[in-house]
């Protein structure tokens, strides 16, 4: 009786899923960002882009990008921000710089957008509005969930005319 040659197979048949998807996320988004990203930053093109490009395979509302930097930055970000968004299809991102220490490196995230809808039957919503104060009313939720107020009182007093 063998049962070591279903698991193995298994095994195998998992790697080889997954080392395709790494090799399709190389071929399409790593290795064209690295061409792109290698003149601008001063990076040798025989580098491989792993050393300091890290690229999710799914690049979902927590996920980030993470480009290491040289630590001589003479460099545009302008340029750089440009070439991620354009090479990586990318839409809707921020991009926090970390230039100082011994690895700089830039972070690329998805801006979190505010809901379309807060309506006053969803009972966070309604919680929201009660634990306002009454000289700040919440008049919308941004992103993050968070509240979005107007002091009445000390801001514009006139914000409701």
């Amino acid at each position: 009786m063998q049962t070591g040659g279903i698991g193995a197979a298994a095994g195998g048949l998992a790697y080889g899923v997954v080392t395709r998807e790494r090799r399709e996320l190389m071929r399409e988004w790593v290795g064209p960002l690295h061409q792109a990203l290698a003149q601008p930053l001063g990076i040798a093109e025989q580098t491989a882009p792993r050393r300091y490009l890290r690229v999710p395979k799914n690049f979902s509302d927590d996920a980030e990008i993470r480009v290491d930097l040289p630590v001589a930055l003479r460099f545009s970000r302008d340029v750089v921000a440009d070439l991620i968004t354009q090479k990586l299809a990318l839409e809707g991102v921020t991009f926090s710089w970390h230039p100082a220490g011994r690895k700089p490196y830039v972070l690329v995230k998805k801006t979190r957008k505010p809901p379309k809808k807060a309506a006053f039957k969803d009972p966070r919503v309604r919680e929201l509005v009660t634990k306002a104060p009454v000289s700040a009313p919440l008049i919308g939720i941004g992103t993050g969930g968070k509240t979005v107020s107007v002091d009445l009182d000390a801001e514009s007093p006139h914000i409701l005319v």
